[in-house]
């Protein structure tokens, strides 16, 4: 794909999003002429002075309310604001002045993302009290839209609930919605992120439940329900990290039952009149952060305080899928949301679609499963299609929902602040077929797969993406499940060894002509159990070495070139090592409902340098639970987090090149806690070269003092220390004597005796 292309996808996808909704084709009968019609008729986006000034100026307004009122203020979210403010108006000219360079720019591409978000383009709307929150975004052009079908979308989202797990960080997993009062359908790899297959049926874990309330400052707890069990679930496994278009995510979980049954669900019907280029869907979910794999983009940190809780948010159809049984779409769905409803009101406002994935890199593209297309899809226990097992609940598939006549528009009402219980609602339809293409129908119980599939050729405008020019977003088989949240992730994922093959681990020869090798406890070390041999967990600039009997790091190693260094979003989703056992790692277990934080030993900014690729899988290779050892939070930042920075700073500075190990002291003395011993003090070690190639070294010890509780433990504020590196070699047992020549405060000791220890308040402290 040439350069000259990838920036006209670029500019066609903003351009659209900018540009005002189109109007329903009429007069049409063929799914592939509404596809070319709609294309054409899509009006292009206006990015003259004046209208950049306006977009400006709501994208500011709405930024000052978001922030003041839904986001409490917080410093951060305040900057970004003030980011945008700086940098928006130059992205919208560059973008309308279809400058080239501004499709490789990420900063600009991210900043363009928030003005589609708050301009009013592609608000995205908390929910209050069962209804949207105009408030909460810029309505746009869109108030019209959520008026006339203001009673549809309250019943939708009724139907929409949160799939709660107790024992995830978050609490959560993922969305479902209601297709009988009590089936829920979500994502298969929501259900594998709750359950597990054993070979015959689904285990559930304990107190899965959803929740079909979780509003923005709202009780959290309504019309809750139990997961009973599951009754449908597709044969293939689903990676959450990776997309697969041909793989179907889908599963249908059956709650137990209530007194109670809802009133109002999603019910079946052949129409699939809302599928044309530029119809109007909407998202409803929860949103959640982004996965492990991937950064947060500048939208996904502006609104990381509001995740969790029920949101819609209005897009349209884009002009193809990259799937058969895919709608692709670009409402704005911040980390995304696995599970949600894609619901089309263009067409007697009935569900579209279930929401699988999407991709993060600018202009968003999400995608969700036609449900028009999947009827025939095999149970993964029992064999029997979707449609026999919707049909054996008492789920009906109804053949007269046809699009709408034309509806009065009227200004949207002020919004109540409660809820009307006694209001009728309609059962909501879902759309799906009673049939499949003949090329979408697999052959053998297997599925179809992605771009084996003949589809007719749709000659589109120029302002559009095509199926070939798609593969430049990364919409193919096998592209990085980014933009779909994987709320499973938020948990206790894990990262399979093959993953790490390419990983160089740390480098001896690092530090230009000095050779300082990893140094190598004593015993207790856990070996490798696949991917592998030896002790060396190798990852991206750096090594762990794992402790067998403590399940922590004995010693972390890392290569730091500052004259590369980048900085990429911080992520909080931790993993597994597919390298070892699960059980030889500390987990989420030891984290959970108290004050421990998942302290990096290998600090996340240090390996992250070298191109944005490898920055990235740097960044998130130091979320793994092989690089953590319990801390309490209130760690002297500013002292020993910083010690890297100040020595790369006062070193030379054509190179800006250390070598940094670390890891904690384990004695006899730590407390126990959860079935773990947690360390008191940790240690650094720090090599380096001063000018004129003066190889030096230096250790630091940074303590703490515990206090108990009745029922847990806190530790007083850390104190650092510039020690020996004797010292440390002493208190471990890791051999240390190559660097001992080069530290002051080692060959002080051996000359006079003693042991020097000295408290570093300030950074300036330092000795080398």
């Amino acid at each position: 794909m040439s350069s000259g292309n990838s920036s006209q996808n670029f500019f066609a996808r903003f351009g659209q999003r900018f540009a005002p909704p189109p109007a329903k084709p009429s007069g049409l009968s063929g799914f592939e002429s509404a596809f070319e019609s709609a294309a054409e008729a899509i009006p292009e986006a206006d990015f003259s002075e004046q209208a950049n000034a306006q977009r400006m100026e709501r994208a500011e307004d709405s930024l000052d309310r978001i922030v003041r009122e839904y986001l409490k203020a917080d410093p951060s979210a305040v900057e970004i604001a003030n980011r945008i403010r700086r940098e928006g108006g130059d992205a919208l000219e560059r973008l309308g002045q279809l400058d080239p360079r501004l499709a490789d720019d990420a900063q600009a591409g991210s900043v363009l993302e928030v003005i589609v978000a708050t301009d009013g383009s592609r608000p995205t709307f908390l929910i209050k009290n069962g209804q949207v929150d105009p408030l909460s975004s810029v309505l746009g052009t869109w108030g019209d839209k959520l008026t006339t079908h203001s009673s549809q979308l309250e019943a939708a989202i009724a139907c929409v609930g949160r799939i709660d797990h107790p024992a995830a960080s978050l609490g959560y997993m993922g969305t479902g919605f209601l297709v009988q009062p009590d089936l829920v359908v979500t994502n298969r790899h929501v259900l594998q992120a709750i359950g597990a297959w054993n070979g015959r049926k689904w285990q559930l874990a304990s107190g899965i439940a959803i929740d079909f309330g979780h509003e923005w400052n709202a009780t959290s707890t309504l019309n809750r329900r139990l997961v009973d069990e599951v009754v449908f679930a597709t044969p293939k496994a689903v990676n959450p990290y990776q997309i697969d278009h041909s793989v179907l995510d889908l599963a249908i979980l059956r709650l137990k039952p209530t007194a109670n049954p809802p009133k109002q669900f999603f019910q079946l019907t052949t129409s699939k009149t809302w599928m044309y280029a530029g119809g109007t869907i909407f998202t409803i979910g929860y949103p959640g952060p982004p996965p492990a794999t991937v950064p947060q983009s500048l939208l996904e940190q502006l609104f990381k305080s509001q995740y969790g809780y029920k949101r819609l948010a209005p897009g349209v159809v884009m002009p193809a899928g990259p799937a058969n049984w895919t709608l692709a779409h670009d409402a704005t769905t911040l980390g995304g949301n696995s599970g949600s409803v894609i619901i089309s009101i263009d067409a007697n406002g009935f569900a579209a679609g279930l929401h699988y994935g999407g991709q993060w890199s600018t202009p968003r593209e999400n995608w969700g499963h036609i449900l028009a297309d999947v009827l025939d899809q095999p149970d993964q226990a029992s064999g029997l299609s979707l449609r026999e097992v919707l049909q054996s609940y008492g789920a009906t598939v109804r053949t007269d929902l046809q699009a709408p006549a034309a509806q009065p528009i009227t200004p949207i009402p002020p919004q109540t602040t409660s809820r009307s219980p006694s209001k009728a609602l309609p059962a909501y339809p879902v759309a799906v077929s009673t049939t499949l293409p003949a090329a979408a129908v697999p052959a053998s119980g297997t599925r179809s797969q992605a771009g084996s599939v003949s589809r007719p050729t749709i000659p589109l405008s120029s302002r559009f993406v095509t199926l070939d020019s798609m593969k430049f977003l990364g919409v193919r088989p096998g592209a990085t499940r980014a933009e779909s949240v994987e709320l499973e992730a938020a948990g206790d994922g894990e990262t399979p060894a093959s993953v790490f093959e390419d990983r160089g681990g740390y480098d001896p020869e690092f530090l230009p002509g000095w050779t300082v090798l990893l140094p190598k406890p004593d015993g207790d070390m856990r070996h490798l159990r696949r991917g592998g041999t030896g002790t060396e967990l190798k990852y991206q600039h750096f090594s762990v070495i794992l402790s067998a009997s403590r399940r922590m790091p004995i010693i972390t190693a890392t290569n730091i070139d500052g004259a590369q260094s980048r900085r990429v979003p911080r992520i909080d989703t931790w993993r597994y090592d597919g390298r070892l056992d699960q059980a030889d790692q500390w987990g989420n277990e030891l984290y959970t409902n108290n004050a421990l934080d998942r302290g990096h030993m290998v600090r996340r900014e240090d390996p992250v340098w070298g191109s944005l690729e490898i920055a990235r899988r740097a960044n998130i290779d130091t979320f793994h639970y092989t690089n953590s050892c319990p801390q309490m939070a209130g760690v002297n930042q500013r002292v020993w987090l910083g010690l890297e920075d100040y020595i790369l700073k006062h070193t030379r500075q054509d190179d800006m090149r250390i070598s940094v190990f670390g890891g904690p002291y384990f004695s006899d003395d730590d407390l126990e806690y959860r079935g773990a011993l947690i360390p008191l003090a940790f240690w650094k070690v720090v090599a380096f070269q001063v000018d004129g190639d003066r190889p030096s070294a230096t250790a630091y010890k940074v303590s703490q003092v515990r206090e108990l509780s009745e029922l847990e433990f806190v530790f007083s504020a850390y104190k650092t220390f510039q020690i020996s590196i004797q010292q440390v070699m002493d208190a471990t047992g890791i051999d240390f004597s190559d660097l001992i020549p080069f530290d002051g405060f080692s060959t002080h000791e051996a000359t006079h005796g003693g042991c020097l220890s000295e408290r570093i308040e300030d950074l300036s402290q330092i000795r080398v």
